[in-house]
């Protein structure tokens, strides 16, 4: 991601860029185990991921094509672990 924000506005009020940017960060300095200690101050500043519906507005805006959607559920389960299905 090169923070271009082609991506935004996330319809859900998710800051993707912001969030690839912790993510990055915490893999770069060895942090990833704090990210949920610090997941409620994240999604207060950067919304909530878990309110991503996996609509692709923000894959089908985005010139690097990346799949944000899957980066997303990565960043999330780092941040609160895999999520339980019914």
């Amino acid at each position: 991601c090169t923070g271009c924000e082609y991506c935004m506005p996330c319809p859900q009020g998710i800051n993707i860029p912001e969030w690839f940017d912790a993510y990055n960060r915490a893999s770069i300095y060895d942090t990833l185990k704090d990210l949920p200690g610090k997941y409620e101050d994240y999604k207060a500043r950067l919304g909530d991921l878990e309110a991503c519906v996996s609509c692709g507005l923000c894959e089908d805006q985005c010139p690097q094509n990346l799949t944000i959607r899957q980066y997303l559920r990565d960043i999330r389960t780092a941040a609160l672990g895999p999520k339980e299905t019914p």
